[in-house]
């Protein structure tokens, strides 16, 4: 059985059933190997392949990838998930050509190359939990290509100190995406020099006393992600200003009124507000005129519906999720459901974030 030719370029899809068949010739076949795919493999052992272009290992056992890989030039796109017991080659950073690192779900037996932020042509990179990432920034700063950063790091501390600046010098991102237990508050002004995002997100702030001024956030953002136990300033009079918003999802405002004011929100069409203290919501007219999906989850002190929903001319499902004081009985949920908008009610439990 040899492997097909897709485009001028050789690839070999190995299977965890097929192990016994290929054994130690499998590659015999394709010296010129330029895409490698493998799944449910118990234990998967590479040879050098001079010419790969693409490794895509998923929920397997490589156990020699940092021999095979350091000499794989040519290395466009590294993927390797739900991994384990991987080790990384420190000579990464070398891998000139590399643009993808993707390693959701996969363990890392030591610390990410550092080396890896000196790699000139890198584009994506996703790292999990499994993957601890140094607490101190690399000297050559990030990688200029950089566009998206997807990074988990659950209760590491790489978003401390110095790494805060570095951070900040993905200049080029349009999709972030960067989640720790305890985010330091500094994190949040990091977006103000990424003027091509399009996606954030960001948390899990302890506290954020204000949010920066409107002008200070990228004005092509259109999704917009934060968790925070305590946002303590209304954060409405800020993000309404974003010109082009069209998904927001916010946690841990703490404040007493919230307020959203005509014009606001130009573009904003889904709305989810977790976990909020306020119990008077404002919603003036011409506000959010274009929100057609608004979901509202663990409010604890709202007894009612704000009748402000019912200036939302584009609003077609509401959705409430454990908060049992708000009442079918609702004067605003009654309007709401004659104008034709869906309102719906969960009591599961619901975690932090999405």
């Amino acid at each position: 059985m040899y492997p097909p030719k897709i485009a001028g370029h050789v690839v070999l899809s190995y299977r965890s059933s097929l192990q016994n068949y290929y054994e130690d010739n499998m590659f015999e076949a394709a010296p010129n190997l330029r895409t490698l795919i493998g799944f449910d493999l118990p234990s998967f052992s590479l040879p050098k392949l001079r010419y790969l272009r693409v490794l895509y290992v998923e929920k397997s056992k490589v156990v020699n990838l940092s021999q095979a890989i350091s000499g794989c030039i040519h290395l466009r796109c590294l993927r390797l998930i739900g991994c384990r017991r991987v080790t990384l080659p420190s000579s990464l950073g070398q891998l000139l050509y590399l643009q993808t690192i993707d390693l959701r779900d996969t363990i890392l037996e030591s610390e990410v190359p550092k080396s890896i932020w000196a790699i000139p042509a890198l584009r994506h990179v996703y790292l999990d939990p499994g993957c601890r990432i140094g607490s101190s920034p690399p000297r050559n700063g990030p990688p200029k290509e950089l566009q998206v950063l997807h990074i988990d790091a659950g209760v590491n501390d790489c978003f401390q100190g110095g790494m805060v600046a570095f951070w900040g010098q993905m200049t080029q991102l349009t999709t972030l995406y960067l989640y720790a237990s305890d985010m330091p508050a500094p994190m949040i002004h990091i977006l103000a020099n990424m003027t091509y995002l399009v996606e954030a997100a960001l948390g899990i702030f302890e506290r954020l006393n204000k949010l920066p001024e409107s002008q200070l956030f990228p004005q092509g953002l259109r999704q917009l992600h934060l968790w925070a136990e305590a946002i303590e300033e209304d954060p409405m009079p800020i993000l309404e200003k974003l010109p082009c918003l069209v998904v927001l999802l916010l946690t841990g405002y703490s404040g007493s009124i919230m307020v959203c004011s005509a014009q606001g929100f130009p573009r904003l069409q889904e709305l989810e507000l977790a976990y909020f203290e306020c119990d008077e919501w404002r919603i003036e007219i011409g506000a959010m005129s274009s929100l057609s999906r608004l979901e509202l989850v663990g409010w604890r002190n709202m007894t009612k519906l704000p009748e402000g929903r019912l200036y939302l001319p584009s609003l077609k499902e509401l959705s409430l999720a454990n908060m049992p004081q708000i009442s079918e009985d609702d004067v605003t949920w009654e309007n709401l459901h004659g104008k034709g908008c869906k309102v719906s009610r969960n009591f599961s439990p619901l975690p932090f974030r999405p």
